[in-house]
């Protein structure tokens, strides 16, 4: 039985880095488009007219997102618009269970009969949000975006310069010889 060596066809695959890579900068570029989605929600948010509402129930709501707890506020309000009474029911955002405590400290100090601000639409007086930072994980998302964005690019950027490094290692040692039967 003969041998036969020839020459490798390594760095012809993609690597596990260079995919990964690759994942990472879809991340990104995902989480950019949802960052200009909520700039700009939280941008038409911010022309709505305030509100003082007052809190007719509130609770700690516990949920699951995935394999992981999440928590959030949610409030029933009423608030008074062009002399009518509305109501309306708003909550914070999703936070984990470090955020948890936060929310429950601050539902302990905003029991129902207390006043808080609110943002309604104007087309839409029932729909309110809460007027930004009056609860935990209420104020703008965009910069949590952004922060993501920032990690996604780093870790891709690692992974594809880690990959490139590797692939120019394996190239400037010639190609490695092959038993081909």
């Amino acid at each position: 039985m003969a041998l036969e060596l020839r020459p490798g066809k390594a760095g012809r695959t993609p690597s596990a880095l260079r995919l990964l890579g690759w994942l990472f900068v879809l991340c990104a570029l995902v989480m950019l488009l949802k960052t200009v989605i909520d700039a700009y929600r939280e941008s038409e948010q911010a022309k709505w007219p305030v509100a003082d509402a007052t809190i007719t129930q509130e609770a700690v709501r516990r949920f699951t997102s995935g394999r992981h707890e999440a928590w959030r506020i949610e409030s029933e309000v009423r608030y008074v618009v062009d002399g009518e009474m509305l109501t309306s029911t708003i909550h914070s955002r999703a936070g984990g269970f470090t955020e948890e405590r936060a929310m429950r400290r601050w539902t302990s100090q905003h029991p129902p009969g207390t006043s808080l601000p609110v943002r309604f639409d104007p087309q839409h007086h029932n729909t309110a949000v809460p007027d930004a930072g009056t609860m935990p994980e209420s104020g703008p998302q965009v910069p949590d975006d952004l922060k993501a964005i920032l990690v996604f690019a780093i870790l891709s950027a690692v992974l594809l310069t880690g990959d490139l490094v590797l692939r120019r290692r394996r190239e400037s040692e010639g190609p490695q010889p092959q038993a081909v039967r």
